[in-house]
């Protein structure tokens, strides 16, 4: 399942709601409307439960998940830094507050997870249960489609790894100056790996669904717009 968060923090920040296009009218519980529902997470933990799905986790699309940049799973939301300056795609919202900031807030208290802007639920009826974690996922689309490259934090049997490969099949997946082929991208790879291993270690797992190489023209959009 992937949907709005009711009381995701760009609804606070001045976005309005995506599908009556009113601002604030999830936060306020859809007072005049009676077909559009959206949810937090606590309501969603209800809800799951009720529907006899009592084995589910949470990830966190970002921006939302129409358009996800990056995802991010409990164990991420603070160490990978949730809520990063990133392409804005509605048109008229206002800047109640610096998003980031308020993001960067949420994550140091751990309460970011409640205000995340959108949800990716992996729900069923029995334990759910894989052999590898994958615990962040970034895709980069802004560089060439030959550069483009996807990231992902994996875990198994409590080994931490960052794994980079090209987004798109045939890419390199890096600059050629740069790429996990030379030294330079070999010793990034490495820096990379041990800070990932460094925080993790100890730690529980969770898994996400990795972004899949949807809509070519949003890219076009993407560049042209910014927070």
């Amino acid at each position: 399942m992937a949907i709005e968060n009711r009381l995701g923090l760009k609804y606070f920040a001045g976005a309005p709601e995506d599908h009556t296009n009113a601002y604030m009218d999830g936060l306020r519980g859809y007072p005049e409307n009676l077909s559009v529902r959206t949810f937090s997470k606590e309501e969603w933990k209800e809800l799951l439960g009720d529907c006899g799905l009592g084995y589910y986790r949470f990830y966190y699309p970002y921006p939302d998940y129409k358009f996800p940049c990056e995802i991010f799973t409990d164990e991420t939301l603070k160490s990978q830094k949730y809520g990063r300056k990133t392409w804005n795609f509605t048109e008229e919202r206002f800047e109640l507050f610096p998003e980031q900031e308020m993001a960067a807030a949420f994550c140091k208290e751990g309460i970011m997870d409640r205000f995340a802007n959108s949800f990716l639920i992996e729900m069923s009826n029995r334990p759910i249960l894989r052999e590898k974690e994958v615990l962040y996922a970034k895709l980069n689309m802004d560089r060439h489609r030959e550069f483009a490259i996807c990231t992902t934090i994996e875990c198994a049997r409590d080994e931490m790894e960052a794994v980079k490969k090209a987004a798109h099949r045939g890419g390199t997946g890096a600059h050629r100056t740069n790429g996990p082929d030379t030294e330079a991208g070999v010793r990034r790879s490495e820096r990379a790996g041990r800070s990932f291993f460094a925080f993790f270690r100890g730690g529980r797992t969770r898994r996400e669904s990795t972004t899949r190489g949807w809509q070519e023209r949003v890219w076009d959009i993407r560049r042209s717009r910014r927070y």
